[in-house]
């Protein structure tokens, strides 16, 4: 099965109203900021540390992640937006930003007008994986479970609107499959409930699973991708 991308991260900062090209020459000369609109703890907030410690180390100036989650990645989002464009306040983003142009009707800002991307970061793939012990063992098992037992089995992802939430839905769809969607705050949240064994199902970044298969939480059932 061939893996889609079904998430990138990226650099964004406050569109550059003007710039002042005498200073450009020194910039950065203050600490920057990098606001991670997710949980501190996750994927991205670990590529925003990585990505910190580089930059920081070459420029020689501070590079702090700070983590804004909440409403679907908009809270952290916003506060880029609302940033002085100076380019002292960078921001992560993942396919959400994308997706919540789309999907809702009022954002507090306006991605085409105060958001410009720097650069893509990452991309990772999605992996759907069952609770150890299973008799879904495979995808084609886990969908006539499911068809036998409509409503019966659910899955979590790290919140409405996410973008795991999005490619369970999808999944669902094309299945033609009743599972019951248990959103969390982030990824931190989630992990408890999963290695008690309260879900049947779990959409995560595949750089989130080795965590849980060394565990043997869950095993490996297919990634999310084209046939």
């Amino acid at each position: 099965m061939t893996c889609r991308r079904l998430i990138a991260a990226l650099i964004i900062l406050p569109l550059l109203l003007s710039v002042d090209r005498g200073h450009a020459s020194d910039y950065p000369n203050q600490s920057v900021r990098i606001i991670n609109p997710f949980t501190a703890g996750g994927s991205l907030d670990t590529t925003g540390r990585l990505l910190a410690n580089q930059l920081q180390e070459k420029w020689g100036k501070p590079v702090i992640v700070e983590s804004r989650p909440g409403a679907s990645t908009t809270i952290g989002i916003a506060a880029v937006a609302n940033s002085a464009p100076n380019g002292y306040t960078l921001g992560l983003a993942t396919n959400l930003f994308a997706m919540s142009a789309v999907r809702m009707k009022k954002l507090p800002y306006d991605a085409k007008k105060d958001i410009a991307a720097i650069s893509l970061l990452v991309e990772t793939p999605f992996m759907l994986v069952v609770r150890a012990g299973s008799e879904a063992t495979t995808l084609n098992k886990l969908v006539e479970l499911a068809r036998r037992s409509p409503g019966q089995l659910n899955y979590a992802s790290i919140g409405n609107g996410s973008s795991p939430h999005i490619a369970g839905e999808l999944f669902k769809r094309a299945a033609n499959i009743d599972l019951v969607h248990v959103p969390y705050k982030g990824s931190r949240p989630r992990a408890p409930r999963i290695a008690w064994g309260n879900h049947d199902n779990d959409v995560r970044q595949c750089t989130r699973c080795r965590s849980i298969f060394r565990g043997g939480y869950f095993g490996r059932n297919g990634n999310y991708g084209q046939g």
